[in-house]
């Protein structure tokens, strides 16, 4: 055992050392905080009689650093502006790095069909410092449950697990902005690499394991991802890409995923959202965030299309700060629609607003923190830039 923490110790030195210029995470901090995750699993195991989960997801430190990488993100801003989402976790290494860090982290795995039944995991909420939370649900019955919106999620190597893949996939969609997804694919004799295509796994059919259940080719992941709600911003191919068969060492595909209920271009809604409601409009909350980048030279205004209920319209108050300054924006009331106008300094390469909405109290049944409705088409998205 000691022998191999070692051997891990080194390895996340060395890619760390590499100093990516998207995670910018340190060697020294990496190797102390794995130094201390191996001790408290050791200790958990002889505590409890458990096995760890047996893979090394510390290794998806370099796969989310390439996705970033090989897009116009930066990972250090989006983490930095909202809560985290480690889905399927294992133990939590990943998500537990991300807390040592500073982030608030909700980690989420099935006891059910955990390694250890989430004992390593839930001993090592304890045992290790940092804001984080540990929650068991079962990923087919969707995330209804989670009252939480996220910045970021993770869900590496997960998703040929799951029976109900639209139905999680939609829910993230609705609860991240962004996110990164791995999975094994297949092409070539298997799944015709110019068909969007997946296969269904038979009992115990791959790596004698009854809860592998999709497997997709390229296209029909991407297919799956945008039919789900999200737009690719990257993506990555690993592992033996000549095989990507079932019997062969398999192939894998990481994708960085924006969602299109939240994120529109540049522009993406950084915190205070509530659940999409029918596939087809959200609530903000009284209080939202939006961060837009803009181009040099770029567009001098900001706009945001809302609706709000009648009982609510005549009466609501919109203010608008940045860096805590009040901005004076114009806005108009129609009989059906709402449109903002905020005008922007052009200086500014990156401009994040705060937008408060007050209604009068009273006039709603609805107990959540409402702010204004945005109605989500992919076609005329509901905020964006104009030099007009």
């Amino acid at each position: 055992m000691l022998t191999e923490a070692r051997h891990l110790i080194l390895k996340v030195a060395h890619i760390q050392a590499l100093q990516s210029r998207q995670l910018n995470w340190q060697a020294v901090q990496a190797s102390q905080f794995i130094q201390n995750l191996e001790t408290q699993k050791t200790a958990i195991e002889q505590k409890l009689d458990i096995k760890r989960y047996p893979f090394n997801t510390l290794d998806n430190l370099q796969l989310v650093d390439r996705l970033f990488a090989a897009s116009p993100l930066n990972l250090q801003e989006i983490i930095s502006t909202g809560s985290i989402l480690d889905v399927g976790c294992g133990d939590g290494d990943f998500g537990f790095y991300l807390s040592s860090e500073g982030h608030a982290v909700d980690l989420l795995d099935f006891e059910e069909t955990n390694q250890n039944r989430m004992q390593m995991l839930r001993e090592l909420s304890k045992a290790l410092s940092g804001k984080h939370s540990v929650t068991s649900l079962d990923l087919d019955r969707g995330l209804n449950s989670l009252d939480s919106s996220y910045s970021f999620a993770i869900a590496l190597g997960l998703i040929y697990h799951l029976k109900n893949l639209f139905l999680f996939l939609n829910d993230l969609a609705t609860l991240s902005n962004f996110a990164v997804v791995s999975t094994r694919i297949l092409h070539g004799a298997v799944l015709p690499d110019k068909a969007a295509a997946a296969y269904l796994v038979d009992d115990h059919e791959l790596g004698l394991d009854n809860t592998n259940f999709w497997l997709f080719n390229s296209r029909g992941l991407q297919r799956l991802a945008e039919r789900c709600g999200w737009t690719i911003v990257s993506r990555v191919r690993f592992g033996d890409l000549n095989a990507g068969d079932l019997h062969r060492q398999d192939a894998r595909e990481a994708l960085l995923l924006a969602s299109n209920y939240s994120v529109f271009g540049g522009i993406r809604i950084s915190y205070g959202l509530n659940r999409v409601e029918y596939g087809s409009y959200r609530w903000t909350q009284s209080k939202f965030g939006i961060e837009a980048k803009l181009e040099s030279n770029g567009p001098g205004n900001l706009y945001i299309r809302y609706y709000l209920p009648e009982s609510l319209l005549d009466h609501h108050k919109l203010s608008v700060s940045r860096n805590g300054n009040p901005i004076r924006v114009e806005r108009s009331v129609g009989a059906k629609e709402c449109l903002l106008r905020v005008p922007l300094d052009s200086n500014q390469l990156l401009v994040k607003l705060d937008i408060v909405c007050e209604h009068p109290t009273g006039n709603t049944d609805d107990k959540r923190p409402l702010g204004i409705v945005l109605q989500l088409d992919s076609k005329t998205p509901p905020i964006w830039l104009s030099n007009s």
